[in-house]
C-alpha cells in the first residue's frame, strides 16, 4: 500500500473500532454520525403541550398510534381523530403484556384498537434491511416498532403517532441524570449496556464522546447529562429508521418540545411534567410501565463466532436487551459491514 493508502486503512480502523465500542455503550454510532445540532423550543405549560400534541398529529392524513401501556403514547390519545386506530403489540410467551391498560385508553377516548401478536421469525427477519437502511445497528426495539409500522402502513395509514422522545428530552432516565462525574457517567452507560473492551478484542472506551460533553467545575470534569441526552441520546434515531423502513410516516409530538424540567423534582417523580399532563388527561398517575414488546426468550444460546469479539466473556450471562447488542453488532458486520470489513487486532 501507498503511505496515503496505508494512512487512510489505520483512520478508517479507528473509526470501526470507536463505532462499534460507541453502539455496545449507548446502542448507536457517534464517529461520523454526531449531534443533529437541531434546537428544539422549549414550553413552558400543559396547554402549550397540548398545543404541540395537535399541531404534530395535525399533519397527518390517516394517522395511527403505537400504543403501549405507559404515558408517553397514552397522552397522545385523547387528541387522536375519533375513530383512530391504536396497535398494540403482545406474544403468548410473555406473560405480562400491556393489551388491557392500553385497552382502557382507546374505550375512553373512542379508538379502535388492533392487537399485533409478535412474529419472532420475522423479528430477526427484518433486521438486514433495517440494518442496511440506518447504516448502523439496531435497539431492541427496532424490529418490533417496524412491525408495528408495517402492520398499520398495510391498513392504509399515513402516518403512526409516538410517544418518542419522551425519555430522553423529558426527563427520563434518571439512573444517568443523577451522575455527573465522567468516569462514573461511562461505568453506568457500561452497566446499563456493554463495556466494549470487555466484549471486543480492540473495543475502546467512550472518553472521545463524553469529553465533548464535559464540563470543568471545582477542578473536576463533570458531564452535561441533558446535552449528552438530548443530542446523543441512547437510541440512535431507532424510530424514525424502524417506521420510515415501513413506508409510512412518523408523529413524535414529544420530539419536538423541551419541556420544563426540575432536577430536584425529577429525581422524585421520573419525566414529572409528562406523569402530571397524565394525571390531568386520565385523573391518577400512570402505570408502571412494563416495556416494548420483544423476544426476550429468544438467543439463549447466542455467542458470537466473529474474531472481533472475545471469547473469555460469558455472553450466556447477558439478559435479551444486551445480547441482541452483540448479535446485532455481528449481524451488522457480516451483512453491512462498518468502515472496513473486519474489526481484527491492529
Amino acid at each position: 500500500l501507498s503511505a496515503v493508502q496505508s494512512k487512510a486503512t489505520a483512520a478508517d480502523l479507528q473509526t470501526s473500532f470507536r463505532q462499534a465500542s460507541e453502539y455496545l455503550s449507548f446502542r448507536s454510532f457517534f464517529t461520523g454520525f454526531g449531534p443533529s445540532g437541531k434546537v428544539i423550543p422549549e414550553i413552558q405549560s400543559f396547554g402549550e403541550l397540548e398545543q404541540a400534541i395537535r399541531k404534530e398529529i395535525g399533519k397527518a392524513e390517516r394517522p395511527a398510534i403505537m400504543l403501549s401501556g405507559g404515558m408517553d403514547s397514552a397522552i397522545m390519545i385523547p387528541f387522536m381523530p375519533k375513530g383512530s386506530t391504536a396497535y398494540t403489540f403482545t406474544h403468548p410467551k410473555i406473560k405480562k403484556d400491556e393489551v388491557a391498560i392500553a385497552r382502557r385508553y382507546t374505550d375512553k377516548f373512542g379508538l379502535e384498537h388492533k392487537i399485533v401478536e409478535l412474529d419472532v421469525d420475522q423479528y430477526f427477519e427484518v433486521m438486514g434491511k433495517l440494518m442496511q437502511n440506518k447504516g448502523m445497528p439496531l435497539s431492541p426495539a427496532e424490529p418490533t416498532i417496524h412491525i408495528l409500522a408495517m402492520a398499520a402502513a398495510a391498513d392504509g395509514h399515513s402516518d403512526i403517532v409516538t410517544g418518542s422522545g419522551g425519555d430522553l428530552k423529558q426527563g427520563g432516565y434518571t439512573k444517568f441524570r443523577k451522575i455527573r462525574r465522567a468516569k462514573s457517567f461511562e461505568k453506568k452507560l457500561h452497566k446499563v449496556y456493554l463495556n466494549p473492551q470487555k466484549i471486543l478484542v480492540n473495543g475502546t472506551g467512550v472518553q472521545h464522546v463524553l469529553e465533548k460533553y464535559s464540563r470543568l467545575k471545582f477542578f473536576t470534569q463533570l458531564i452535561d447529562a441533558e446535552s449528552f441526552l438530548n443530542e446523543v441520546g441512547l437510541e440512535g434515531f431507532a424510530h424514525d429508521n424502524a417506521i420510515r423502513s415501513a413506508g409510512i410516516g412518523k408523529i413524535s409530538p414529544l420530539a419536538t418540545v423541551v419541556c420544563p424540567y426540575d432536577p430536584k423534582k425529577n429525581n422524585r417523580l421520573p419525566k414529572a411534567f409528562i406523569q402530571e399532563f397524565y394525571r390531568n388527561i386520565y385523573g391518577t398517575l400512570p402505570p408502571k410501565k412494563l416495556g416494548l414488546q420483544k423476544p426476550n426468550f429468544a438467543l439463549q444460546s447466542y455467542r458470537p463466532t466473529r474474531p472481533e469479539f472475545r471469547q473469555d466473556f460469558d455472553y450466556e450471562a447477558l439478559d435479551f436487551n444486551r445480547k441482541f447488542l452483540v448479535f446485532s453488532l455481528e449481524r451488522f458486520m457480516t451483512e453491512v459491514g462498518l468502515t472496513t470489513p473486519v474489526l481484527g487486532p491492529s
